[in-house]
């Protein structure tokens, strides 16, 4: 089913277009297990077999920081994961792609969709499995250097369909 975008006021963007939740989870997932890992790792080959190192009551508190730290780590990282997901936000208002990206400067690129020329989605197997892709437009348009990527697209074939009326 094709919908047509609504009319946006002036000044007021649609709802952007995200990355894959998918990609978003694996990667939060990714975080929590390899520090899991690595503390689980640190905690067997340092301390349990060198018991001869400390004696039960200090290798109990050294633990317990230990722990701490890592949950801290922890939560670091996936706080980072997740800004970066929510900082990376595609619009298409009008005739135009608005392309915004930045945790603490905000790089906004804007495109003019009548002049595309083409569009093109790739994707991996895990991106056929999980309906994500990227998607590389061609622009023909003065002064223009690069060509706009979106990546990590969630159903990118729709976003294609959507984007092939500007041609």
């Amino acid at each position: 089913m094709e919908t047509k975008s609504s009319p946006t006021l002036p000044g007021v963007l649609p709802e952007p277009i995200r990355g894959s939740l998918f990609l978003l989870l694996s990667r939060i997932f990714l975080v929590m297990a390899g520090t899991d890992i690595i503390y689980l790792s640190i905690r067997i080959f340092v301390f349990e077999l060198n018991p001869q190192w400390i004696n039960g009551i200090t290798l109990d508190i050294i633990f317990l920081i230990f722990l701490i730290f890592s949950y801290i780590v922890q939560i670091f990282l996936i706080y980072t994961v997740l800004l970066h997901w929510l900082n990376k936000r595609y619009y298409i208002e009008s005739n135009y792609l608005i392309i915004k990206r930045g945790i603490f400067t905000l790089v906004e690129r804007v495109y003019d969709l009548k002049d595309l020329k083409s569009v093109v989605v790739s994707q991996g197997i895990i991106g056929e499995i999980f309906h994500f892709g990227t998607i590389t437009l061609e622009i023909t348009s003065p002064g223009l250097t690069e060509e706009p990527t979106l990546t990590e697209i969630p159903h990118p074939h729709k976003l294609e369909k959507q984007l092939k009326r500007f041609m």
